[in-house]
């Protein structure tokens, strides 16, 4: 195995929760289903469940999967993890693969259904013992059957990197010598005779969910209510880069929605200040069943633009549900692939102009009340929002 490869495998392994690495650590040292079971303290449906989620996520495929599993994944687990202790301490473990797989190169392999090998086919190069730094193809044969030389390649990476990193130093200066231009001569009269340069400008996100260059909002303007539109949802992060962005540095005032009442919120409605937002989709599903059964199963966007990254901390039980004929459901899961979280708390790190979806799964292993017309469902103050009610009609 190489070291772009251990890489991906690290990477994966680190990525999932203590849950199912108890499995894949217990079939890794010999446990059957039924044994991992009893060590587990769950039924035997709910360790193939988690079996079969583990081979999703990893694209493994064929008749010998579990097999399969432990060649590629559990050896290198048990490598990190000797005995059941260890399970205790996964998120240090953890912490440790993805240190170590930081280290390893960049120029990883993809995780296909075939397996893991690299995304694109590539010719094996052999370096020669008395060459270094020089690519040089194969031993290849010409089409009436006689060998040709190996042809030597010019590295153009040795070249290229540095180029690029002088176009950023140059780029960064020029930035800096105009901010002082403007300082001495009076921004007034540089921008009447030229274009706004590139650091008068800050990154903000339109409604196509394509980035944009505005001209940044300074001391005596006022921010118009259209620039507090909304993103498109998208599950990237746009990271403004350092020398062309205004990161806000001040800790914002916290302002809702001037348009919209909290308490009275509909199906696709959303709600924000001045750091974050909160839309309940129109999607919704009934009675359905995903890594769980629900009555119903809401879809939720929440996007950070406040201008530095956030924490965000939640559980299934800050959300309530009620129906018009005062029947509760309880609020239990939340299903963000590749992971689904059951009455567990979520922390995660939000990064600034990103978006993240996840969905809220109501009414554990009930259904939907037939004669329930309307339901309300309650958001208990969620990162630095109020708390937020939103009605809900039920179609029929």
């Amino acid at each position: 195995m190489d070291q772009s490869e251990l890489r991906v495998k690290l990477e994966a392994l680190s990525d999932f929760e203590d849950i199912y690495i108890e499995v894949i650590f217990y079939r890794s040292v010999g446990n059957k289903e039924d044994e991992i079971a009893r060590l587990v303290k769950r039924d035997v449906g709910t360790v193939r469940t988690r079996f079969t989620n583990i081979f999703t996520t990893l694209h493994i495929e064929g008749n010998n999967k579990q097999e399969q599993l432990v060649k590629d994944y559990g050896t290198i687990l048990l490598k990190y993890m000797k005995s059941e202790e260890d399970l205790k301490n996964w998120g240090h473990i953890r912490a440790e693969m993805r240190r170590i797989a930081s280290t390893l190169p960049t120029d990883t392999p993809s995780i296909t259904s075939h397996g893991i090998y690299p995304s694109e086919p590539e010719t094996p190069i052999t370096p020669s013992d008395s060459t270094q730094g020089e690519s040089i193809e194969p031993d290849t044969r010409s089409t009436d059957g006689k060998s040709q030389h190996p042809r030597v390649r010019w590295p153009w990476l040795v070249f290229a990197i540095p180029l690029i990193i002088l176009l950023v130093v140059c780029f960064i200066a020029g930035s800096f010598l105009w901010n002082r231009i403007s300082d001495i001569f009076g921004a007034g009269e540089i921008a009447a005779a030229t274009e706004p340069s590139v650091s008068s400008l800050s990154l903000t996100e339109v409604e196509t969910g394509t980035t944009q260059l505005t001209p940044a909002i300074t001391d005596t303007q006022q921010p118009s209510a259209t620039q507090t539109s909304i993103p498109a949802l998208v599950e990237t992060t746009v990271t403004p880069p350092t020398a062309t962005a205004d990161i806000p540095t001040e800790t914002p005032t916290l302002e809702p929605s001037p348009t919209l009442d909290p308490s009275t919120l509909k199906l696709g409605d959303e709600f924000s200040d001045n750091r974050v937002a909160l839309k309940l989709t129109k999607e919704l599903k009934f009675n359905q069943e995903y890594y769980g059964s629900s009555a119903v199963w809401f879809y939720f966007e929440f996007e950070n633009f406040s201008g530095q990254d956030i924490l965000l901390s939640y559980h299934p039980a800050d959300f309530t549900l009620k129906d018009n004929l005062d029947r509760d459901y309880e609020c239990w899961y939340i299903l963000r692939m590749p992971y689904a979280v059951k009455d567990q708390q979520i922390d995660r790190t939000i990064k600034t102009g990103s978006v993240y979806k996840f969905t809220l799964g109501c009414g554990r292993g009930v259904e939907l009340n037939s004669q329930a017309t309307t339901l309300i469902l309650t958001a208990d103050k969620f990162s630095s929002l109020p708390e937020m009610v939103w009605t809900i009609e039920i179609p029929r």
